[in-house]
């Protein structure tokens, strides 16, 4: 048994350092935003639009403060409308973000023309948007590029994608809201650079 957990875990050691050694290099055809402002409409986007985008849309209406700006958010792959999970509501509540309310949206052309910039919890996001709205592209950017002065910098997978908490713990939840709070109070408001 000791054998088999010890055998698991290298495993996984060695997949994870595979995968950002993979990201590493990847990243290098990720272009870093530049001039990207959470002015006029903001439109977060993740796969179910249950956890990670509804939590920025949110927090960044809470942390902007401004009628200026308009947050949406929505899901990639919803075909219905769900609620949060409760572990996603719990995380929420410890950074005083409320999903108690919040049922899923579907992404619609309409949302993606309307929008001033999308920003996307993953790459595979960004591929799939650049693929199906060829001209909004210039609009799309990972959040995850967005990190906080002072945060520690992540790396590999990490640095360019918001990885999706479904189904894992609380303390996970909150890691990846916070990863979210580091990114939205990077990016510059009303031409303003904060954090």
């Amino acid at each position: 048994m000791i054998f088999k957990d010890t055998a698991k875990s290298i495993y996984k050691s060695i997949r994870s350092s595979l995968r950002d050694v993979y990201w590493d290099a990847q990243g290098l055809r990720i272009p870093i935003p530049s001039g990207v402002q959470l002015t006029g409409t903001i439109l977060f986007l993740c796969k179910g639009n249950i956890c990670r985008s509804p939590f920025a849309e949110v927090y960044a209406q809470q942390f902007c403060k401004t009628e200026d700006v308009t947050f949406l958010s929505a899901g990639i792959e919803v075909s219905k409308s769900n609620a949060p999970p409760q572990t996603a509501i719990e995380a929420a509540r410890s950074f005083d973000v409320r999903l108690e309310n919040h049922h899923s949206r579907p992404l619609t052309i309409q949302m993606m023309k309307q929008a001033d910039a999308v920003f996307v919890m993953e790459v595979a996001q960004l591929t799939r948007l650049k693929k199906d709205y060829p001209t909004e592209t210039g609009k799309i950017f990972p959040l995850a590029l967005f990190q906080a002065s002072g945060a520690v910098s992540p790396k590999g997978y990490e640095k360019y994608n918001i990885a999706d908490p479904y189904g894992r713990t609380l303390d996970t939840f909150i890691r990846c809201y916070q990863r979210i709070i580091h990114c939205i109070e990077t990016i510059p408001t009303s031409g303003k650079q904060i954090g």
